[in-house]
């Protein structure tokens, strides 16, 4: 593989977070210790950040530690999602911890990055998170393309590319009004 960036190393740090998420947390530790011996020795920073984050979810104590230490680390590559979702987990952190002013800063610079890529389930978590943390967040900027459904996008867009309605239908096997009805 890749070294830290394979998906076999993506995929045990999912489990570890999803072990958390379910209570697991002896589990989480038994797969972030896998995802440890399985990395030892990788020079790649995003191993020990993945390692770090992994052990912040089921080292309660240590957590922020360890989850500014993966951040050191992964500021060290291009991976902004995984970065976003390390501040998503300082933030958290912080808030629960009843630190909610120290949790503001990563929060809102990973809804940033989340936003940035388009992974509108992270950035709502983050949105839950900030307006937890006593931020107003508003959504983004509605888009009108978000009210349509599958079916009336792909008519819009044909259309848009230029071809008559009863094109579209024929092109789409929808009658005519069908089309007039989406547009």
């Amino acid at each position: 593989g890749r070294g830290a960036r394979d998906h076999f190393v993506a995929s045990l740090v999912d489990r570890v977070e999803a072990h958390v998420a379910i209570g697991d947390t002896a589990t989480a530790a038994e797969v972030a210790d896998e995802l440890a011996s399985g990395l030892d020795g990788v020079v790649d920073p995003m191993g020990p950040a993945m390692v770090a984050r992994s052990r912040a979810l089921v080292t309660p104590d240590d957590a922020e530690g360890l989850l500014l230490t993966a951040l050191d680390h992964l500021s060290r590559t291009a991976e902004v999602f995984e970065t976003a979702r390390t501040q998503l987990l300082l933030g958290e952190h912080s808030r629960r911890t009843r630190r909610p002013r120290d949790a503001r800063d990563p929060l809102a610079d990973a809804l940033r990055a989340f936003e940035g890529l388009g992974a509108e389930p992270w950035a709502q978590r983050a949105r839950r998170e900030l307006a937890a943390a006593g931020v107003r967040v508003s959504s983004p900027d509605p888009s009108p393309i978000r009210d349509l459904s599958a079916q009336e996008t792909r008519v819009a867009l044909a259309a848009a590319d230029g071809l008559s309605n009863s094109e579209v239908a024929q092109l789409m096997f929808l009658s005519v009004k069908t089309v007039e009805f989406h547009l």
